[in-house]
């Protein structure tokens, strides 16, 4: 009876930690937005630093992309 007491109360942490992080997902974007505006990059990289590893690592291969599709254009 215990263990399924415990079951069903992790299920609904799991689900309040969803509903959580959906809640917070605007107000990232809308943080990166404001950073790129005021701050530049070098903020946006720091605001990143809460993501997981993977965000992270998908991120940075977007920007070397970019610039080596910036570099194409100019020369």
């Amino acid at each position: 009876m215990r263990e399924t007491i415990l079951d069903h109360a992790g299920l609904a942490l799991r689900g309040d930690m969803r509903a959580a992080e959906q809640r917070l997902k605007p107000l990232d974007r809308l943080a990166l937005e404001v950073a790129e505006q005021s701050l530049g990059a070098r903020f946006e990289i720091a605001a990143g630093c809460a993501r997981p590893a993977a965000d992270l690592a998908a991120q940075a291969l977007d920007l070397a992309e970019d610039r080596f599709e910036a570099r194409l254009t100019f020369a």
